[in-house]
């Protein structure tokens, strides 16, 4: 990710290029990138080997069906895999690992919406005891769910997607000039778009996130080192790149909650 976000200077001032060689920007990519394939090839291929005997087929499995049927009309292979496991892993972990820590420094510094929080879980999780936050006790979670929709709106993981028109087109007999916006009319999570084209992971990263943190948040209490000041607010600094994460990590120390009850 980090890479993806900086800034090849050879792409904007090709004169310019032979300071990205000494930077040696080539070299990163061409390193992440066969370390991300090796780590793809080998869990497609574990898939492929495996594949027979499971009882369970997860994404991958469902991926290999599809290429080992002949009847699709297409060739699908290992690369067209790799690919789109590869888009998935990009699209629904560093924006959805960027949602939450952005959500807990909100909370750490708000311990008042951490109290409304805890008690809404609580009230929503039938059995104190119980392990784990489950989906389905998630649905019923008001106040939780106005929390990720207000830390969306302050913290956009990604650049609010506004997809438009580059230049005149002609749809099914209409004339649509350039600049024309998909907007919709759903706005409530608007980082994920809006419109017949918003992203369509916003179901499995929203699930995904409040589960989350609805187990983070019930099974422990949390708090910041103090600094010498006193002041045990973590900071709002952000970081450049294709996401917006903090730019340091947020650090926080846990203890158990449910038996503290």
């Amino acid at each position: 990710m980090e890479l993806s976000g900086s800034f090849p200077l050879g792409e904007y001032i090709p004169s310019l290029a032979w300071i990205d060689t000494i930077r040696g920007a080539g070299d990163k990519v061409e390193e992440v990138s066969n370390k991300i394939d090796s780590f793809l090839e080998k869990a497609v291929q574990e898939h492929v080997e495996d594949h027979a005997d499971k009882e369970r087929s997860d994404f991958v499995d469902i991926l290999v069906s599809i290429q080992r049927d002949k009847t699709m009309g297409f060739e699908f292979g290992n690369s067209e895999i790799k690919n789109l496991i590869l888009d998935v892993f990009l699209g629904g972990t560093a924006t959805t690992f960027t949602l939450l820590e952005w959500t807990m420094t909100e909370l750490m510094r708000h311990p008042e919406c951490m109290k409304k929080l805890k008690d809404d879980i609580y009230s929503a999780s039938t059995t104190t005891a119980k392990l784990y936050v489950s989906e389905e006790e998630v649905a019923n979670m008001k106040y939780l769910k106005a929390v990720i929709k207000e830390v969306l709106r302050l913290h956009p993981p990604v650049p609010i997607i506004l997809r438009g028109l580059c230049e005149d087109v002609k749809l099914k007999g209409y004339d649509i000039a350039e600049g024309t916006l998909f907007e919709g009319q759903d706005f409530m999570n608007i980082p994920f778009g809006s419109g017949r084209r918003r992203c369509p992971g916003i179901r499995f990263g929203l699930t995904m996130a409040e589960v989350t943190l609805a187990n983070l948040v019930k099974r422990f209490d949390w708090r910041t080192k103090v600094k010498p000041l006193g002041d045990d607010k973590p900071d709002l600094a952000e970081a450049t790149g294709v996401d917006v994460c903090r730019k340091f990590p947020l650090v926080v120390f846990p203890s158990c909650a449910l038996f503290s009850m």
